[in-house]
């Protein structure tokens, strides 16, 4: 029902199936009960009006595009207990501000967080193994950010299109690079690239003309 405001959720409710609320343009806030486990597909999808969701511990899994395009949602907590972010889950949240990566996700979809403009803060934790592409593309307020010592890869646009980006280093144990991977990030000026580093993609750091720092590895 689109015209739905304020949803009150059972205790004892354990999934919310996929395309639950999608286009419920009214919704404003929502509470998910603690007994729930799994927020599937598209659970919240298009839900343009909303600014406030509490998740609770016992939340596992938050399945692909469950909040995408929720245009008006500036943050959210997600519990500890959480496990798995789905590929698109918060793409084109365009007023998301800071994000936390919980300790159990130990790997990031593609286009998780794409196009979340205003987001300026995210925190990974050292125990992320894999961000796959597209995660942060077009994420144009984020100023910089710290990438787990454990990735191997960064891969193909995932950084795309970061304006605001202004340093990065790569950790060492990352062997390559994907192409685009850090194309149009136009305030990128110190580069720190690993001792690890073996391949770097086409276009990788394409239209960075503010680079005025780069340490490249002898390999």
């Amino acid at each position: 029902n689109s015209d739905v405001e304020v949803v009150s959720l059972p205790k004892g409710l354990v999934s919310i199936k996929t395309k639950a609320f999608l286009n419920a343009k009214n919704l404003k806030e929502i509470d998910i009960p603690s007994t729930v486990e799994e927020i599937r597909g598209s659970a919240f999808e298009n839900c343009t009006n909303l600014t406030d969701v509490v998740l609770h511990e016992g939340l596992r899994e938050i399945r692909a595009s469950a909040f995408k395009n929720n245009v008006n949602l500036v943050n959210i907590d997600l519990p500890n207990s959480l496990e798995y972010l789905g590929a698109s889950a918060f793409s084109h949240c365009s007023s998301l501000t800071e994000i936390t990566i919980p300790k159990n996700v130990i790997e990031i979809n593609g286009q998780t967080f794409e196009y979340c403009t205003s987001l300026r803060t995210v925190n990974l934790h050292d125990d992320i193994i894999s961000i796959h592409g597209e995660v942060f593309i077009g994420d144009s307020s984020l100023t910089n950010i710290k990438l787990p010592s454990k990735i191997t890869e960064v891969r193909g646009n995932t950084f795309e299109g970061c304006s605001s980006l202004t340093s990065i280093t790569i950790p060492e144990g990352v062997t390559r690079i994907g192409e685009f991977a850090f194309e149009n990030c136009t305030k990128l000026s110190d580069v720190i690239l690993s001792k690890s580093l073996l391949s770097m993609g086409c276009r990788a750091f394409g239209n960075c003309d503010e680079i005025t720092k780069i340490e490249i590895p002898k390999s």
